[in-house]
């Protein structure tokens, strides 16, 4: 517990071979195959910022966490390394997020706190995790778009995240589309669902020209505005 990020991770790529984006004699770039990291077992609360945050990553697992109380984020994701072999390999997977637990104190009451906060790239899921009491304000299971809050950016999204086997309990909602609305996150089992429908779909912004009967079909309850 402290007044900023519990753990802070500015980057993490790990390769298979140290330094292998140096070049070798040629001019050539070297290997860049990455190899996988886990952060295991993480437990951080009432953190003035976020539980746990990484900036740009590579094959970066954060698995079995367990995050109460913290006022932006319970684990914020801020870039994922995006070549070919490391498509959707930085993952938040078996983990815990409880927005305002019996230990929470009255600020935690009107922050917009969100369990996972995803990256403004491709290259990432979230998995096998349970959000608990985000019901609060704006305050949301999963939050879009780390770091886009410069209404003046030029990155117009159409970033797509994947998301799976998820639970929602205390009314929590689930997704809050931050900064550009240009997001996607693909829903691989209906886990986004609050109609009971059970099956793959997509999960985007709400906009006029998605109006469309039969083709898209709107869910207020699961979102939050703004």
């Amino acid at each position: 517990s402290c007044g900023g990020h519990g753990h802070w991770v500015p980057a993490h790529q790990p390769k298979k071979v140290a330094c292998a984006n140096i070049l070798n004699n040629k001019g050539v770039s070297t290997t860049t195959e990455t190899q996988e990291v886990k952060y295991t077992g993480l437990k951080t609360f009432k953190n003035g910022k976020s539980g746990a945050h990484i900036g740009k990553c590579g094959h970066v697992v954060v698995e079995n966490m367990k995050a109460a109380d913290n006022k932006v984020a319970h684990v914020e994701i801020q870039d994922t390394e995006s070549v070919s072999e490391n498509t959707n390999k930085a993952k938040v997977t078996g983990s815990l997020f409880v927005a305002m637990s019996i230990n929470a104190d009255h600020q935690s009451h009107y922050t917009k706190s969100a369990g996972v906060i995803t990256p403004r790239s491709d290259n990432f899921r979230v998995e096998k995790s349970t959000f608990t009491k985000f019901n609060v304000e704006s305050q949301a299971s999963i939050r879009t778009c780390s770091q886009c809050s410069n209404p003046d950016q030029k990155d117009e999204g159409g970033r797509t995240v994947k998301a799976k086997e998820l639970k929602f309990k205390g009314d929590s909602k689930k997704v809050h589309f931050h900064g550009t609305k240009n997001y996607i996150i693909e829903d691989e089992d209906g886990s986004l669902d609050t109609r009971g429908v059970g099956k793959a779909s997509f999960v985007v912004p709400k906009m006029p020209h998605l109006n469309v009967s039969g083709v898209c079909d709107g869910d207020q309850t699961a979102a939050v505005e703004g």
